[in-house]
């Protein structure tokens, strides 16, 4: 098999339910120079089982019997991958299959973008169309992204080179990886959000970000988020309004979060 020129990569963890369709998505890419390289994180639902029935050359499977996340799962195989572009699908979200065609052909002519994203459309846990995300051109994009993160992580991809420039994983963050990861690469390379729309991005309860006991952990990594663009340069005059009022919205949140939990210790303790 000749070497691909995008290696697709998925962590997965008690994905039975959403897999398959997103495996799927891929092998119905129309540009067939791919490998997809999936790790099962740990998982102890089906997912596993489901892998070991897949029979592609081009598709490989990592087992890790410890749950360690997905961004240290990537972090700890990415030297697994042999394209020259990476794209990162999670494994409850679908790629249009026109994904890795336009986005591929979009870096090999633009050598001084080295991260491609898109637009996208949510869809439900049955696969249903719920609404398409708001188109955002590149003036926009530029002014919203050091604020707030408008890149699906499975929209993305980029070039192999910038993992040996930029560090993936940052301990400092455990929600956040993926946006600390962009602005990182936003500070110093080009990066663009094509508006096409290469994504099927699904909500469903299972989604780590709505866990009940992240939420104090998400605030303050948006807070945290929102500092380090101010220190490193990326908030100025045409986004510093929107900065200051994420600031607060998020430190009104945290507050809330706060008395909640109060209001409900109290409550236990009556």
């Amino acid at each position: 098999m000749k070497k691909p020129l995008v290696s697709v990569i998925m962590p997965a963890y008690n994905a039975s339910l959403f897999i398959a369709s997103s495996v799927q998505s891929i092998k119905d890419q129309t540009f067939k120079n791919w490998e997809l390289i999936i790790i099962n994180d740990g998982s102890t639902d089906n997912t596993l089982e489901f892998l070991k029935k897949i029979k592609n050359r081009k598709i490989k499977i990592i087992n890790q019997k410890k749950n360690i996340g997905p961004y240290k799962s990537i972090s700890d195989h990415i030297n697994k991958c042999k394209g020259k572009f990476i794209a990162f699908l999670d494994s409850d979200d679908i790629s249009n299959n026109k994904r890795l065609k336009i986005q591929s052909d979009f870096l090999i002519k633009h050598k001084n973008f080295s991260l491609v994203g898109s637009n996208f459309e949510y869809i439900d846990i049955d696969g249903n169309r719920i609404k398409k995300n708001d188109d955002i051109s590149t003036k926009e994009f530029n002014k919203i992204f050091p604020c707030q993160n408008c890149i699906p992580n499975s929209s993305v991809m980029l070039r192999r080179q910038i993992f040996k420039e930029i560090y993936f994983l940052d301990k400092e963050f455990f929600y956040a990886n993926d946006y600390i990861f962009y602005l990182k690469i936003f500070k110093k390379k080009k990066i663009i959000l094509l508006k096409n729309n290469l994504l099927s991005y699904r909500l469903h309860n299972n989604q780590r970000t709505k866990a009940p006991n992240m939420q104090k952990e998400i605030i303050i990594e948006n807070i945290k988020l929102l500092f380090w663009s101010k220190k490193n340069g990326l908030i100025n005059s045409s986004n510093i309004l929107l900065y200051y009022k994420n600031l607060f919205k998020y430190f009104i949140k945290y507050l809330i979060l706060l008395f909640k939990n109060k209001f409900i210790g109290c409550g236990a303790w009556i």
